[in-house]
């Protein structure tokens, strides 16, 4: 109980039938003024609780406030350390972009609510400016780490597809002319493969080049640019090789054509033939032929 209701009980005890007329309106007096007293101290009562939670409150903000700089200053921290980490884990790009999530959540929240209650958060805003900007580079950085990875599978996996082919061509053995034009025309239908795979390499290139300064990014693009040429070169290889002898053995098919031609030839003139000179002149003709024609028995 407070000295007012002290004053004021000890005032209504007093019968007003003991007092003289003049101090019962006194009392009266006194009465209304302890009320009113003690409606002003209860109000000021209020209004310091009031303040002192607002204080308290305040207080609250700017420790989380604090709190949220630190932890926003020692993820900004890690996060340029990881972008400029040529031996970084790719796989930390999303991991650390995470943590940044809650932090920048937390953070808005509290400028908000700051806002309203007219508290000056702009240390705490600054950083969140830093830090998003930060986190979008992190994701920016993940999503191009895992196209990459796509775009890098896929690409092997076409290469060990246009590989097949070669290998299985390369081991065939000696076949016909026809055989070997099918075969010339599904290396051709390869060639066209190896230019999409080059144009692939070329798009991983310029990933590669986003991913800058990650090292293992332009080391598979390294590999992957050798694998092509190496495949390129052996397609060309194999096709030329197989040109070549695809035409020799039409020139000597043609020769063989007039050889044969010779033949019929003679023997339309063997009948005619008089002389033992003449007669040997055929013989080593048919000879030649007979000579060619077992080498085109064999070829075949």
């Amino acid at each position: 109980m407070s000295k007012l209701d002290e004053m004021k009980n000890s005032l209504d005890r007093i019968e007003e039938r003991e007092l003289a007329p003049e101090c019962v309106s006194e009392k009266s007096e006194m009465m209304m003024e302890l009320d009113k007293l003690k409606r002003t101290f209860e109000c000021e009562v209020e209004n310091a609780e009031k303040q002192r939670n607002q204080l308290i409150g305040k207080q609250e903000t700017l420790t989380d406030a604090e709190q949220l700089v630190e932890a926003l200053t020692v993820l900004i921290g890690k996060g340029n350390v990881l972008l400029s980490d040529a031996k970084a884990d790719p796989s930390s790009y999303a991991s650390t972009a995470e943590l940044f999530e809650h932090p920048l959540k937390d953070a808005q929240m509290l400028i908000e609510t700051a806002s309203t209650k007219g508290i000056d958060l702009s240390q705490l805003n600054d950083m969140v400016r830093d830090a998003k900007c930060l986190h979008t580079q992190l994701v920016r950085r993940k999503d191009l780490w895992r196209e990459f990875v796509i775009q890098r599978d896929m690409t092997l996996d076409q290469l060990e597809v246009i590989e097949g082919p070669l290998r299985e061509i390369t081991r065939k053995p000696v076949r016909p002319s026809n055989e070997v034009l099918l075969d010339l025309d599904e290396l051709k239908m390869v060639q066209a493969d190896v230019q999409e795979l080059r144009q692939k390499a070329a798009e991983l290139r310029c990933l590669s080049e986003e991913l800058d300064p990650l090292e293992s990014v332009y080391a598979d693009v390294r590999f992957m640019d050798t694998d092509i040429e190496q495949t390129q070169q052996q397609l060309g290889d194999i096709m030329q090789l197989m040109d070549t002898e695809l035409n020799e053995e039409s020139v000597i098919m043609g020769s063989l054509q007039d050889m044969e031609n010779d033949f019929h030839q003679l023997e339309d003139k063997v009948p005619s033939a008089t002389n033992n000179e003449q007669l040997s002149n055929v013989n080593i003709t048919l000879a030649i032929i007979i000579g060619c024609q077992l080498f085109h028995a064999q070829l075949a």
